[in-house]
């Protein structure tokens, strides 16, 4: 299984990352990003520093969800209307290949599919900010539930 990750900020939603509930508590209608790294793209510009990176593991049947083709709305393309205009999609952009846009509804069915939820470790948190590992050595105090 593929693991995906996303910075979180502390409070109400990293506390349901544990729980193994994803969630975008300030914006309920909005979709939730996700990125793997095993493409190029990483989110790591405009990442503010109080940000947790979480990483997480789906059973095969979320795996699917995310990959299925045929629920991806491709961005840029005329039927991209807008991220919460896509409930029942998955957005993938061109610019950022790895990254998932999913829709709140396919979000909801997502969660029934959490195998596991994780703190990111020193060397994911390096390869996600593209650098060193003891550059990012300070930053890992932040890493906690």
């Amino acid at each position: 299984m593929s693991t995906y990750f996303r910075w979180i900020t502390p409070g109400p939603d990293l506390a349901q990352a544990r729980l193994k509930v994803l969630q975008v508590s300030a914006s309920p209608r909005t979709a939730y990003w996700i990125f793997d790294m095993s493409d190029q793209y990483k989110p790591s510009v405009g990442v503010f520093t109080d940000r947790v990176l979480v990483g997480i593991t789906f059973t095969g049947p979320g795996e699917q969800m995310i990959t299925n083709q045929a629920k991806w709305i491709r961005f840029p393309g005329a039927a991209f209307q807008g991220e919460a205009q896509h409930p029942d999609g998955v957005i993938v952009k061109t610019n950022e290949p790895g990254a998932y846009c999913i829709g709140r509804n396919v979000l909801r069915d997502l969660n029934g599919c959490i195998q596991d939820t994780r703190l990111a470790n020193l060397r994911e948190m390096a390869k996600a900010l593209g650098k060193p590992t003891a550059h990012v050595q300070p930053r890992m105090r932040l890493q906690k539930w």
